[in-house]
Formats: C-alpha cells, structure tokens, sequence
C-alpha cells in the first residue's frame, strides 16, 4: 500500500511537471510570435549568465601546493542545483523556441526575416551542414562504437544551436552585437573577478615564457586557455566591427588585449598577432587600390605581393619558434628557459598529437566514442592533461572517425564559402576570423560542440555569425526579389 500511494505521488509529480513544461511552451511561443525580434539575443544572454554563475557558484579555488596546481571545488550543494537550474532554463527555452518555430504558419503576421529583407538568402547551408556535423560527432559514435558512452550533453545542445541558427534569422539587433555582447560580460566579468576573487579567478605560480611573470587569469570561465580564445575573438570582432561610442571601442578593445596576455594562451596571442595584422594589411591594400596607383593595375600586384609576404614570414616564424627555438639567441635566453622547452614541443602537444592519430586509425570508420578523451583515458596513457587532441581535426578523427570528420570538414568547407563572399562587406575581418580559427584548430579545439557553457562556445559563435550573417548569399532568382522597401528596411535592422 505504502508502494502504490508513493508510485501515485511520483506519477502526480511528473504529471504536474509535464503540465507545466506543455503551459511554458506555450508561454514561450506566444511570446515568440510577440517579440521575435528578441529571442536570440534573450537565449544568448541566458547561456552567458549561466555559463558565468556556474563558476561563480563553483566556490572554485587555485592553489599551488608542492608547485603543482590544485583546483579544489568548495560550492556548496545549492550552488552546484542552481547553476543546473539556470542551464535547465536556458534548455527549456531554447526547446519552446524550436517549438514555436514549426508553428509559424499559424501566427497571426510572419516575423520579418533580415536576411530576405536584405535581400539575401537564409543560410539553410550552414545550418544543416553544422547540424549533420554535431550528428556525426556526438549521435552516430554512440550508436555504432562498442564503448556506447551516453551523457545528456551529447543531446541538449543541438537544441541549443537550432534555436540560435533558427532564431538569428529574425534578430531585430545586429547578432554580432549580441555574441559581442555576451563576451563583453566574460571579459570584463573576468578582469572583475581577478581583482576580487583572486583565488578562483588567478592562478598562482604559472611558468609563462617571461620570467617573474607567474600569474595567469582564468577569470570566470573554466580554464585560461578558455579566457584567451573569448578575449581573441572580442578582440577580433572590434577591430572588424568597432562599436559606434569611443570609450566603449577602446574599453573593450583594451579589455580583451590586456585579459589575452593575462590568460597567457600563446596560441591565442599568436593568433591575434596574425589575424590582426591580416585586417590592417587588407584595409590598406584596399586604399591602395582605390588610387591610382590602384587603377593602373599595380593595386592588385601589390595586394598579392604583400600578402605572400607576410604568410612567408608568419610561416618560417612559427617553424622557427617551434623547431629550434635558441636561434633567437638573446631573446630565447632572457625568456623562461621551461616555458622555451615546452615550446619547442608545442607544450607536449606532439605526444598528444601522436596518440590522437594512432587511435584514430584504431577505429577509422566510427571514432573511439564520446568519452574518448576521458579520466579513464588519460591515467592509461599518461597524458594527465589531455583533455582534449589539442587538435580540432584530431579531436574529430579520433572521437568520430572518419564519418565525423568528412562532415566537419562539408561544415569547415561551407564556413569558407560564407566568409569569402563577406570578404568584402567585412573588408577582409570574415577571412581573418577564419584564418585565426584555422591557425587555433592546429593546436586547440575552438570547436566544442557538447559543451554550451563554457567559453569556446561563445567564441566559436562569434565565428559563425559573423562569418554565416556577412557573407549570406545574395537573392538571385525573380521568385526570390524581396517586396520594395524591403531592402531599407533589412538596412534599419541591420
């Protein structure tokens, strides 16, 4: 008796639930329809502020204990519920949003879509190419690997991506202003914190590459080399897209440069150094094609010369730095001679880089599964910190297989074609994100498509929607022309 009355309770309890979940869909949905104009850029900020108390709840402290790092855990258990409410709340409306998006034929008026109002085309192509993408990497290894490792988070977030792609398409405000938003709050939340919270923001003792220089700032996301990538692509989108208001462009601007050498993340300083100067040079090749100069044909001899140039000398000095770093002489001397070694190896990258392809062709077809990457993995081998292949190709290889990987590289190839038609529009920003985000993917994973909360999520985005929003393809059949007026009225949105 005492079974059946507490089944009964339990049944009562998920019917009420069930109920409340079907009354917030439609909440949701009304409110939808109501205020389309807005919902990306209101999942966005969810996703942000839950990614951000989920460290701040963490009670997350940074020691150093017989020169090791010690990253000990002391939240408490309401902290631990309530950052998984606040990821529950940002599902649930990414959900609902899905949701109401099938219904659209039943609303009252059609929310105005910017890319058809701009005269453009919705980008269908990216959207499913980065759908298919998280199904081969995340779905399909669960199914055909012998491990058949399943977590929720190979799941919930591809309802996540769907409602940001689906929803982006009728921002009333620029979505590059809201990703640039959202970064904005991780930047300066982490240079908040550093000076506050030291002990969950800085990490003590770190041997970077100049001597005395032992700090590094995690800042409120989950690692430094995570901050560095969210303050390289801040950095990115205001030298591309500098904010209208003065202060606020040299803020974040100085924001994003001082968090990247505080987090020192050598991949992302590198990064910046290059995508940085690829902006300037297109900007000034570009002056130099409009003179005369320009006119006469030797714009476009110099355009290329110069760009040659400068990947020759990017080339041998990233080849130089990591193949014999004392050609330097002086310099490499005056440097941390630790930090010159670790180089010289990318960091221990090689090791992790060897193993990475080993197991990829262990499996070649299906990938290793999910938790490939796992503790378990990393007590096998050794390699205590490879969380990851270091390597955004390897890391799809080895996890998916050949499967995951020939449709990363369809999602890689679509990106590419998107930010060479916006290369003019972004006056050469859109090939400079994806360069850096290729340079990146040599020696990180800035793609990590199971994890929405931390800060690769949130850089990673930055990438898609500028380079997806820019370089959408113009309407060219007659059946396609926008009504008049439209065209301005894409302009106001925009």
């Amino acid at each position: 008796m005492d079974i059946a009355i507490v089944f009964s309770i339990y049944l009562l309890i998920a019917f009420g639930l069930g109920l409340l979940a079907v009354g917030a869909t439609v909440v949701i949905g009304h409110l939808a329809s109501s205020l389309p104009g807005r919902m990306f850029q209101v999942l966005m900020w969810m996703l942000v502020i839950a990614s951000a108390m989920a460290i701040l709840m963490s009670g997350r402290s940074l020691r150093l204990i017989a020169d090791a790092l010690a990253i000990e855990a002391q939240g408490d258990v309401g902290g631990f519920i309530g950052a998984k409410i606040l990821l529950a709340l940002a599902l649930g409306f990414a959900t609902a949003l899905c949701v109401a998006w099938l219904f659209r034929p039943w609303w009252k008026s059609l929310p105005v879509n910017r890319y058809a109002a701009g005269g453009r085309k919705p980008p269908s192509d990216a959207v499913w190419s980065l759908l298919c993408f998280y199904v081969c990497f995340s779905i399909v290894p669960f199914v055909f690997t012998d491990a058949h490792y399943f977590h929720i988070s190979l799941v919930y977030p591809l309802f996540i991506f769907l409602a940001l792609l689906l929803w982006m398409q009728y921002s009333a405000i620029d979505p590059v202003v809201v990703v640039k938003q959202t970064l904005s709050v991780l930047v300066l939340g982490s240079l908040v914190a550093g000076a506050v919270y030291p002990s969950l923001a800085m990490q003590p003792g770190y041997l970077g590459l100049i001597p005395g220089f032992s700090m590094r700032l995690w800042g409120i996301t989950a690692t430094a080399n995570t901050l560095g990538s969210v303050a390289l692509a801040l950095l990115m989108i205001e030298v591309c897209e500098p904010a209208q208001r003065k202060w606020l462009h040299w803020l974040l601007l100085g924001a994003a440069a001082v968090t990247m050498v505080l987090s020192q993340s050598k991949a992302a300083i590198g990064a910046a150094a290059l995508g940085v100067g690829l902006v300037l040079l297109w900007r000034w090749l570009q002056k130099i094609k409009a003179s005369k100069a320009g006119s006469a044909g030797r714009g476009e001899l110099t355009a290329m010369l110069s760009l040659i140039l400068v990947l020759v000398f990017v080339t041998l000095g990233v080849w130089v730095s990591i193949a014999d770093p004392d050609i330097f002489g002086g310099l490499s001397r005056r440097l941390n001679a630790r930090a010159m070694d670790d180089l010289s190896t990318a960091t221990g990258r090689v090791y992790i880089w060897k193993f990475a392809i080993q197991s990829g062709l262990d499996s070649p077809i299906f990938g290793n599964g999910g938790d490939f990457w796992g503790l378990e993995t990393r007590l096998r081998t050794g390699l205590t910190g490879a969380t990851h292949a270091h390597n955004e190709f390897l890391q799809v290889f080895s996890r998916s297989g050949s499967i995951g990987l020939l449709a990363y590289l369809w999602f890689f190839g679509v990106m590419c074609a998107y930010a060479w038609r916006a290369a003019g529009p972004s006056r050469g920003g859109s090939l400079a994100f994806m360069l850096v985000f290729f340079m990146r993917s040599m020696v990180e994973v800035p793609l990590q498509p199971n994890s929405v909360l931390g800060g690769e999520f949130f850089a990673f985005m930055m990438l898609l929607v500028y380079v997806v929003d820019r370089g959408a393809r113009p309407l060219t059949s007659p059946r396609e022309v926008p009504l008049p007026g439209a065209y301005m009225l894409g302009q106001r949105l925009r």
